[in-house]
């Protein structure tokens, strides 16, 4: 059943597929683990993003955080 979010993290731990729309031109679709948050969660959100994954919880999906590029 499709599903809309703007929550990057809450679409990437929830779905199947992920379909990223900017300006009416696709930016990625696929499964969530293909994301590159360098690339498409960048561009998406005109904003650096970092990939965490919890070394004590591996069974938990990554996370992604915006503005992780530093000063």
């Amino acid at each position: 059943r499709p599903r809309m979010t703007h929550d990057a993290n809450a679409a990437l731990a929830q779905s199947g597929r992920v379909l990223c729309l900017k300006g009416g031109r696709v930016l990625y679709f696929g499964p969530p683990g293909g994301i590159e948050p360098g690339k498409v969660l960048a561009e998406l959100y005109d904003v650096p993003f970092l990939r965490y994954e919890c070394a004590s919880h591996s069974a938990r999906p990554p996370a992604f955080l915006a503005g992780g590029g530093g000063p």
